[in-house]
C-alpha cells in the first residue's frame, strides 16, 4: 500500500506488519503446539542482563538509604523526646505589668 492507496481508502498505513515464519500460513494451529521456542523465553541480551543488574543495584542502594534515614530520624525523635522528658518545667513567668499609655507617660513627666 503506498501513499496514493492510503489517501484514496482514508485509512493510514500500518506501522508495522505480522510476517508468518516460513512453513506457516493463516490456517496453521500454533496454540497447541509446545516447543522449546513456545515454552521458554529467549535468553536476554549482555545489555539487557546489565541493565537489569543496575536497575537491581540503584533500587537496593535506594531503598536501603531511605531505610537508613527513617531509622536515624526515629531515634533522634525518641532522643529530643527523652532529653524534654529529663529537663524541668520552666517555672511560669512573672506576668509583666501593662506600660502606661502615651498620653499617661507625658501627663507624668509634664507634672514633675
Amino acid at each position: 500500500m503506498d501513499r496514493r492507496d492510503e489517501e484514496r481508502s482514508g485509512m493510514p498505513r500500518p506501522f508495522f506488519t505480522f510476517r508468518l515464519a516460513k512453513g506457516m500460513n493463516e490456517m496453521t494451529e500454533t496454540t497447541n503446539t509446545i516447543t522449546k521456542d513456545t515454552l521458554f523465553s529467549a535468553p536476554r541480551s549482555k545489555a539487557e542482563n546489565k541493565a537489569d543488574i543496575t536497575d537491581r543495584t540503584a533500587r537496593a542502594i535506594i531503598k536501603a538509604e531511605a531505610e537508613r534515614r527513617i531509622a536515624k530520624s526515629e531515634r533522634l525523635r525518641q532522643a529530643r523526646l527523652d532529653m524534654e522528658a529529663r529537663q524541668p518545667k520552666p517555672a511560669p513567668a512573672k506576668p509583666r505589668a501593662a506600660k502606661a499609655s502615651a498620653k499617661t507617660a507625658r501627663a507624668a513627666r509634664g507634672a514633675t
